[in-house]
C-alpha cells in the first residue's frame, strides 16, 4: 500500500480507484474486470483489508474489437451481463442483437460514449433497474458480446429495443423506426 500514498501506481493501471465505505477487494475486482489476485498484485497487498479513502490502481487488461476500439475485461462482462438478463431466453442472434444496440449507442452523440456509460444510463434497461443485470452471465451471452464487438450487427444500427409484449399502452418506444424483429424483441433507430 506504500507505494499508492506516495504516489506511485503501476503503469499498467487503468485508473484509480477511491475505496468507498463497504467496499470489498472482491466486489471492486468484479466491477473493474480484475480478479482479486490481480488487484492485490497491482497495489502490492498481501491481506483482505481496505479502508475507505484509500486509493486502488485497477490494473488495465485492454481487448482490441471492431474497429481498433479497445474494450477491457470488465465491459465485456458487463455486455454480457447486460444480454443475460434482457435477452437470456432469446436466439443467439438476438444475443447479439441487444449487445449491438449498447455498441451502436456509443458513436451516437445523444448517448455516452461507453459500454458501462450506456449500460447505466438511468431508465434505460430494466434489468438494472430491477438488479437482474448482476446475474452470472451465461457462457452464451460472453459469445454473443464477444460477436458484436468483432462487428456483427444484426440490427443494422439500432440504437433501441423493447419486447412489444411487455408494453402496456402507448409509449415513446412506437414513436422508433422499426427495423428488425428477432425473437421477442423489436429493433429500432
Amino acid at each position: 500500500m506504500l507505494m499508492l500514498f506516495m504516489g506511485v501506481h503501476p503503469a499498467n493501471a487503468a485508473i484509480l480507484h477511491s475505496i468507498q465505505k463497504g467496499e470489498s477487494l472482491y466486489r471492486i475486482a468484479v466491477n473493474n474486470g480484475t480478479t482479486v489476485n490481480q488487484l492485490k498484485q497491482a497495489n502490492g497487498i498481501t491481506g483482505n483489508v481496505i479502508y475507505p479513502g484509500g486509493k486502488l490502481a485497477i490494473p488495465s487488461s485492454k481487448v482490441s474489437y471492431n474497429n481498433n476500439e479497445n474494450y477491457n475485461n470488465h465491459e465485456i462482462d458487463l455486455l454480457a451481463r447486460l444480454v443475460t438478463a434482457e435477452a437470456g431466453g432469446e436466439p443467439f442472434k438476438g444475443k447479439v442483437a441487444v449487445a449491438s444496440v449498447i455498441i451502436n449507442r456509443q458513436t451516437d452523440t445523444k448517448f455516452p460514449e461507453t459500454i458501462t456509460g450506456n449500460i447505466f444510463k438511468p431508465h434505460q434497461f430494466e434489468s438494472v433497474s430491477n438488479g437482474l443485470i448482476w446475474k452470472q452471465p451465461t457462457e452464451d451471452s460472453y459469445k454473443a458480446a464477444k460477436a458484436a464487438l468483432k462487428g456483427w450487427d444484426p440490427t443494422y444500427g439500432a440504437k433501441y429495443f423493447f419486447n412489444p409484449a411487455k408494453i402496456n399502452g402507448p409509449s415513446w418506444v412506437w414513436s422508433r423506426k422499426i427495423v428488425e424483429r428477432i425473437g421477442n424483441h423489436v429493433f429500432g433507430v
